[in-house]
């Protein structure tokens, strides 16, 4: 067989492949055109569709426009006015730079450019059809440019093919001009679709503003500012309330240096710091912008200029990760339930009363200190249960059973079985002597953050379902999550006796054989010198049974059950996390798995119990896998549904 020669492309396929990289779709068309107005100082841009940009894109703006003689540098491949040496290359400040966009959109495309530096009394156009150049004219038009561009891919008729309806292509040069307008906040956009306005942006709008004009009024008021500085950089912007999260991250804007960007370290920071705060798989909404010097950040990565380079990306990391978590603690707060409608009525809910013989959660981990103690049998049955260790005054979370002078006790009513109302209040503050007998390790201060509601001295509350617990507030009512609420208890107890360099083990006095598939046993003694670092010991026991020889100090339940949990998690991620985050979430599952369940019926006591740990652990508002633990109604809005407003 012959070999084939090597030969010379022609320059109009040259031009055509290279268009290939650029335009995509009318959207990539009107992305180039918006970003060169910009470029030129543009105040005010408008643009102008036919059949969503197949027929006609015409960009017009107020920029410092081009001098006649340059018009035919404009078509040819890298010729550009914003770098000139390789060192402008490492320090980009403009939008465009490499010379390439209307050079791709003439080889594909009749393109028309009419130009008027405001300095020039009289303006000229250049029309270029499918890479042929024709005369340069004189044009008398207002100062600025002018791009009209007709028949896109008319000589690539495979690539016209793939353009999908006029409603999608439309869709696209929304989200393109939405984008350049948030990053641009001081700049009129006006859209017009076969003469119909589809979008204006006055230029006096304020970023905030056009988030609420885009995206709606609910979601502008469920968003929280962000602002934070650090090492010549500054990242500000809006990201979500946590109960505003989304099933995909489309809705995440990203924004360095005023161009979009689509970024994994960016967008696993903020991940990061939504962590606690969202159900897993849930996705926040946030709208970031960095600013940063120019020699930072590599912007030449992509043809499309969509993917950039941080020069530290550890750094930036950390800046987004901080800003956004801060943010987050310092507007924590209970999430509002907005009633819709007027629901059929809810029966009166009552306690159902306790069976005879059993015990709640509030006389098996009461606090020997405190007014209420019990037999040491139905204690340790406590403590096992829970998952506790027996540190001689652990409630759930770990928290003393003595309360805070800042809380007070919970009243808690609920009806006994003659119908009469039954009162239950909580320990109320013991001396100081009293308090000091426990453990301090065991103490957790009263966190009370900003927007957060706390506990009143006294409280009136109820179980409802068995699954939910109604609390009266000074500001309205809280609907708790018992489970979700006990579990952050216990997450926090545990995590804080983990907040030591070595892990808190305790060695089974015999060790304890767990038999599993053969799949699972390879995978547990794979990771074993993993989970060593965790606080499991483990070994190999013969065929699929492993030998469990240690389980962190504060789980108190089977070694069985702990390994389970481990496997379960290792079968479900892709790839085994780093030591700190394998023990992060291991601690969640462990709370999960300790915590009173929903359709668990309480004592007045035991809801007495959670309330009042409520209101000292931290991160009260969400259990650790980002749920709610509680929905706030306030009087305002209990007063205007049943129209007692006035």
């Amino acid at each position: 067989m012959k070999p084939p020669r090597v030969h010379q492309l022609s320059p109009a396929l040259v031009g055509k492949i290279a268009a290939g990289e650029v335009v995509e779709r009318p959207a990539s068309v009107v992305k180039e055109l918006l970003e060169n107005a910009l470029d030129a100082g543009a105040s005010r841009v408008i643009i102008e569709l036919e059949q969503g940009g197949r027929e006609l894109i015409r960009v017009v703006d107020d920029g410092c426009g081009i001098v006649a003689e340059d018009l035919p540098l404009v078509f040819a491949r890298h010729a550009t006015s914003k770098i000139t040496t390789e060192e402008d290359l490492y320090r980009i400040g403009t939008l465009g730079f490499r010379g390439e966009a209307l050079s791709a959109i003439g080889s594909v495309a009749w393109v028309r450019i009419q130009s008027r530096p405001a300095s020039e009394e009289v303006g000229a156009q250049l029309i270029c059809e499918g890479g042929q150049l024709g005369p340069i004219e004189p044009w008398a038009g207002p100062a600025g440019t002018c791009v009209e561009v007709r028949r896109l891919f008319f000589n690539t008729p495979a690539r016209r093919k793939f353009l999908r309806s006029v409603a999608t292509e439309l869709g696209q040069i929304v989200e393109t001009v939405q984008r350049l307008a948030l990053a641009f906040p001081g700049v009129q956009f006006r859209l017009i679709h076969n003469e119909r306005e589809v979008l204006e942006v006055p230029g006096s709008w304020e970023r905030r503003e056009r988030l609420r004009h885009f995206f709606g009024d609910d979601l502008a008021e469920h968003l929280l500012p962000v602002e934070y500085a650090q090492h010549q950089m500054r990242l500000h912007g809006w990201i979500g309330h946590p109960s505003w999260d989304r099933a995909r991250g489309r809705w995440q804007y990203f924004f360095v240096n005023q161009r979009y960007v689509r970024d994994r370290v960016l967008a696993h920071a903020v991940q990061e710091a939504y962590r606690g705060y969202l159900m897993v798989g849930r996705q926040p909404v946030v709208f970031l912008f960095l600013e940063m010097p120019p020699e930072t950040v590599d912007v030449n990565v992509h043809p499309m200029k969509i993917e950039v380079r941080f020069r530290d990306q550890s750094r930036i990391h950390q800046l987004v990760f901080y800003g956004v978590r801060q943010t987050l603690q310092r507007f924590e707060q209970v999430p509002t339930m907005t009633p819709t409608g007027y629901g059929p009525a809810l029966p009166s809910a009552t306690l159902s009363p306790e069976p005879a013989g059993s015990r709640t959660i509030g006389h098996r981990l009461a606090n020997p200190t405190s007014k209420h103690t019990f037999d040491a049998q139905a204690r340790n049955e406590a403590v096992a249960r829970a998952g506790l260790q027996d540190s001689g005054g652990i409630v759930p979370g770990g928290v003393s059973g003595s309360t805070s002078a800042e809380t007070g006790p919970i009243r808690v009513h609920t009806r006994g079985e003659s119908g009469q109302e039954v009162l239950a209040e909580s320990p109320a503050a013991e001396s100081p002597a009293t308090r000091d007998a426990v453990d301090s390790a065991t103490k957790v201060s009263p966190v009370v953050e900003p927007g957060f509601f706390g506990m009143a001295p006294y409280v009136r509350a109820m179980q409802l379902h068995n699954t939910y617990l109604l609390v009266e507030t000074p500001d309205g009512l809280l609907l708790i999550d018992q489970h979700a609420l006990h579990e952050r208890i216990l997450y926090e107890h545990f995590r804080k006796q983990f907040q030591v360099e070595t892990p808190p083990r305790q060695t089974l006095l015999v060790p304890e054989p767990v038999d599993l598939t053969p799949a699972q046993a390879a995978l547990l003694l794979e990771q074993s010198a993993m989970l060593e670092q965790v606080g499991i010991s483990i070994s190999e026991f013969g065929g699929s049974t492993v030998l469990v020889r240690a389980v962190p100090s504060c789980w108190r339940r089977s070694a069985a059950e702990l390994v389970q949990i481990a496997v379960e998690y290792l079968e479900e991620v892709a790839r085994v996390p780093e030591p700190h985050v394998l023990l992060d979430e291991l601690l969640k599952r462990m709370a999960c798995r300790a915590a009173i369940k929903a359709g668990e019926p309480l004592s007045p006591e035991d809801i007495a119990f959670l309330l009042q740990h409520r209101s000292l652990v931290e991160n009260a508002h969400h259990c650790p896998h980002g749920r709610p633990t509680a929905l706030f109604l306030s009087k305002q809005e209990l007063e205007r549904q049943f129209r007692r407003s006035g």
